[in-house]
Protein backbone atom coordinates (compact mmCIF):
# COMPACT_ATOMS: atom_id res chain seq x y z
CA UNK A 1 0.00 0.00 0.00
CA UNK A 2 1.68 3.67 -0.85
CA UNK A 3 -0.16 6.83 -0.05
CA UNK A 4 1.39 9.88 -1.44
CA UNK A 5 2.03 12.57 1.35
CA UNK A 6 2.83 15.28 -1.35
CA UNK A 7 6.07 15.73 0.38
CA UNK A 8 6.95 12.32 0.78
CA UNK A 9 5.35 8.34 0.55
CA UNK A 10 4.01 6.75 3.31
CA UNK A 11 4.68 2.70 2.94
CA UNK A 12 2.12 -0.54 4.30
CA UNK A 13 4.42 -3.41 4.30
CA UNK A 14 2.78 -6.36 5.75
CA UNK A 15 4.47 -8.85 7.38
CA UNK A 16 3.51 -11.74 9.51
CA UNK A 17 2.39 -11.46 13.01
CA UNK A 18 5.27 -11.74 15.25
CA UNK A 19 7.64 -11.48 12.30
CA UNK A 20 9.05 -8.25 12.62
CA UNK A 21 12.31 -8.94 14.60
CA UNK A 22 13.29 -11.21 11.79
CA UNK A 23 12.99 -8.78 9.31
CA UNK A 24 15.55 -6.82 11.53
CA UNK A 25 17.40 -9.45 11.92
CA UNK A 26 18.25 -9.67 8.10
CA UNK A 27 19.15 -5.87 8.14
CA UNK A 28 17.82 -3.01 5.69
CA UNK A 29 19.08 -4.52 2.58
CA UNK A 30 16.85 -7.27 1.80
CA UNK A 31 14.19 -4.80 3.63
CA UNK A 32 15.04 -2.44 1.51
CA UNK A 33 14.96 -4.70 -1.68
CA UNK A 34 11.52 -6.15 -0.92
CA UNK A 35 10.14 -2.50 -0.82
CA UNK A 36 11.91 -2.11 -4.84
CA UNK A 37 10.62 -5.28 -5.84
CA UNK A 38 7.11 -4.27 -5.26
CA UNK A 39 7.68 -0.43 -6.06
CA UNK A 40 10.27 0.07 -8.14
CA UNK A 41 10.15 3.64 -8.97
CA UNK A 42 11.17 4.21 -5.28
CA UNK A 43 14.29 2.31 -5.72
CA UNK A 44 16.03 6.01 -6.00
CA UNK A 45 14.84 7.00 -2.47
CA UNK A 46 14.37 3.70 -0.56
CA UNK A 47 18.05 4.29 1.15
CA UNK A 48 15.90 7.02 3.17
CA UNK A 49 14.65 3.98 5.20
CA UNK A 50 17.89 3.63 7.14
CA UNK A 51 17.00 3.55 10.91
CA UNK A 52 14.25 1.14 12.22
CA UNK A 53 12.99 3.99 14.24
CA UNK A 54 11.48 5.10 10.88
CA UNK A 55 9.60 1.85 10.54
CA UNK A 56 6.67 2.27 12.66
CA UNK A 57 4.56 -1.37 13.86
CA UNK A 58 1.13 -1.52 13.41
CA UNK A 59 -0.27 -4.56 14.65
CA UNK A 60 -3.35 -5.79 13.12
CA UNK A 61 -6.58 -7.09 15.13
CA UNK A 62 -9.65 -8.74 13.91
CA UNK A 63 -11.95 -8.94 16.95
CA UNK A 64 -15.17 -8.01 18.34
CA UNK A 65 -17.12 -7.81 22.27
CA UNK A 66 -19.34 -10.73 22.86
CA UNK A 67 -21.76 -8.05 24.56
CA UNK A 68 -21.51 -4.29 23.15
CA UNK A 69 -23.86 -3.14 26.04
CA UNK A 70 -24.38 -2.97 30.01
CA UNK A 71 -26.65 -0.83 31.86
CA UNK A 72 -25.92 2.93 31.26
CA UNK A 73 -22.84 1.50 28.63
CA UNK A 74 -23.11 1.03 25.08
CA UNK A 75 -19.97 0.01 22.98
CA UNK A 76 -19.53 0.75 19.39
CA UNK A 77 -17.41 1.30 16.34
CA UNK A 78 -13.34 0.25 17.42
CA UNK A 79 -14.85 0.23 20.54
CA UNK A 80 -17.20 -2.85 19.83
CA UNK A 81 -15.25 -4.34 16.89
CA UNK A 82 -11.43 -3.80 15.94
CA UNK A 83 -11.73 -3.96 12.35
CA UNK A 84 -8.01 -4.74 9.92
CA UNK A 85 -7.11 -1.80 7.63
CA UNK A 86 -7.35 -4.34 4.68
CA UNK A 87 -10.45 -2.48 2.56
CA UNK A 88 -10.24 0.39 4.44
CA UNK A 89 -14.03 0.11 6.14
CA UNK A 90 -13.37 0.40 9.97
CA UNK A 91 -14.47 4.46 9.83
CA UNK A 92 -17.53 2.97 7.49
CA UNK A 93 -18.27 0.44 9.88
CA UNK A 94 -18.01 2.99 12.98
CA UNK A 95 -19.87 5.70 11.13
CA UNK A 96 -22.90 3.07 10.32
CA UNK A 97 -23.10 1.96 13.79
CA UNK A 98 -23.71 5.53 15.17
CA UNK A 99 -26.70 6.03 12.52
CA UNK A 100 -27.93 3.06 13.49
CA UNK A 101 -27.69 3.74 17.52
CA UNK A 102 -29.26 7.44 16.34
CA UNK A 103 -32.08 5.47 14.64
CA UNK A 104 -32.61 2.79 17.34
CA UNK A 105 -32.14 5.03 20.83
CA UNK A 106 -33.56 8.64 19.45
CA UNK A 107 -36.89 7.89 21.31
CA UNK A 108 -35.39 5.92 24.13
CA UNK A 109 -33.34 8.86 25.23
CA UNK A 110 -36.08 11.41 25.44
CA UNK A 111 -36.85 9.44 28.39
CA UNK A 112 -33.77 8.07 30.34
CA UNK A 113 -32.60 5.61 31.08
CA UNK A 114 -32.07 3.89 28.03
CA UNK A 115 -33.32 0.02 28.99
CA UNK A 116 -30.76 -2.28 28.68
CA UNK A 117 -33.12 -3.94 26.18
CA UNK A 118 -32.65 -1.17 23.82
CA UNK A 119 -28.81 -0.83 23.79
CA UNK A 120 -29.12 -4.31 22.98
CA UNK A 121 -31.22 -4.05 19.57
CA UNK A 122 -28.07 -1.60 18.28
CA UNK A 123 -25.66 -4.83 18.51
CA UNK A 124 -28.21 -7.15 16.83
CA UNK A 125 -28.75 -4.91 14.09
CA UNK A 126 -24.69 -3.94 13.56
CA UNK A 127 -22.84 -7.20 14.68
CA UNK A 128 -23.92 -9.36 11.63
CA UNK A 129 -22.58 -6.98 9.19
CA UNK A 130 -19.32 -6.82 11.14
CA UNK A 131 -19.04 -10.28 11.63
CA UNK A 132 -19.28 -10.66 7.90
CA UNK A 133 -16.44 -7.90 6.99
CA UNK A 134 -14.24 -9.33 9.09
CA UNK A 135 -14.82 -12.55 7.62
CA UNK A 136 -13.99 -11.29 4.52
CA UNK A 137 -10.61 -9.22 5.91
CA UNK A 138 -10.23 -12.42 7.59
CA UNK A 139 -9.85 -14.12 3.93
CA UNK A 140 -7.82 -11.34 2.55
CA UNK A 141 -5.20 -11.73 5.06
CA UNK A 142 -4.65 -15.46 4.38
CA UNK A 143 -4.38 -15.07 0.87
CA UNK A 144 -1.49 -11.98 1.57
CA UNK A 145 0.00 -13.72 4.12
CA UNK A 146 0.02 -17.14 1.99
CA UNK A 147 1.54 -15.52 -1.14
CA UNK A 148 5.28 -15.28 1.23
CA UNK A 149 4.94 -19.25 1.67
CA UNK A 150 3.37 -20.57 -1.27
CA UNK A 151 5.28 -18.09 -4.48
CA UNK A 152 1.66 -17.20 -5.51
CA UNK A 153 1.32 -13.70 -7.16
CA UNK A 154 -1.58 -14.11 -9.42
CA UNK A 155 -5.11 -12.54 -8.78
CA UNK A 156 -7.80 -14.76 -6.68
CA UNK A 157 -10.12 -16.14 -9.39
CA UNK A 158 -12.65 -14.20 -7.80
CA UNK A 159 -10.69 -11.23 -8.35
CA UNK A 160 -9.71 -11.94 -12.20
CA UNK A 161 -13.70 -12.48 -12.29
CA UNK A 162 -14.34 -9.31 -11.73
CA UNK A 163 -11.66 -7.65 -13.69
CA UNK A 164 -13.02 -9.68 -16.53
CA UNK A 165 -16.66 -7.79 -16.02
CA UNK A 166 -15.83 -4.54 -15.59
CA UNK A 167 -19.87 -3.42 -15.25
CA UNK A 168 -19.42 -6.36 -12.18
CA UNK A 169 -16.89 -3.94 -10.52
CA UNK A 170 -19.44 -1.77 -8.73
CA UNK A 171 -20.22 -4.81 -6.67
CA UNK A 172 -17.24 -5.42 -4.47
CA UNK A 173 -17.11 -1.55 -4.87
CA UNK A 174 -20.64 -1.23 -3.05
CA UNK A 175 -19.96 -3.69 -0.61
CA UNK A 176 -16.80 -2.15 0.66
CA UNK A 177 -17.53 0.96 0.56
CA UNK A 178 -21.37 0.97 1.46
CA UNK A 179 -21.13 -2.18 3.24
CA UNK A 180 -23.81 -5.57 3.63
CA UNK A 181 -26.50 -3.33 5.54
CA UNK A 182 -26.27 0.40 4.64
CA UNK A 183 -27.80 3.00 7.64
CA UNK A 184 -29.76 5.82 6.60
CA UNK A 185 -30.73 8.79 9.23
CA UNK A 186 -34.17 8.23 9.53
CA UNK A 187 -36.44 11.70 9.79
CA UNK A 188 -37.81 11.30 13.34
CA UNK A 189 -40.24 13.49 14.56
CA UNK A 190 -39.56 16.36 16.43
CA UNK A 191 -41.12 17.75 19.56
CA UNK A 192 -43.30 20.37 19.63
CA UNK A 193 -42.19 23.56 20.98
CA UNK A 194 -44.36 23.73 23.84
CA UNK A 195 -42.94 20.59 25.13
CA UNK A 196 -38.94 21.36 24.35
CA UNK A 197 -39.81 24.44 26.70
CA UNK A 198 -41.09 22.28 29.23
Amino acid sequence: MLIDRTDYWQCGYVIEKGGFDSVKSRGFQPFQSAIVEMAPFLEGRVSELDDWSKIKLLTVQINRLREWCREGLLCIGDAAHAMSPAGGVGINLAIQDAVATANVLTGALRQPPVPLAELQKVQRRREWPTRLIQFVQTVIHRRINGRATTGTTGLPLLARFFRACPPLRRIPARFIGMGPLPEHIRNLPRQSGKQEAQ
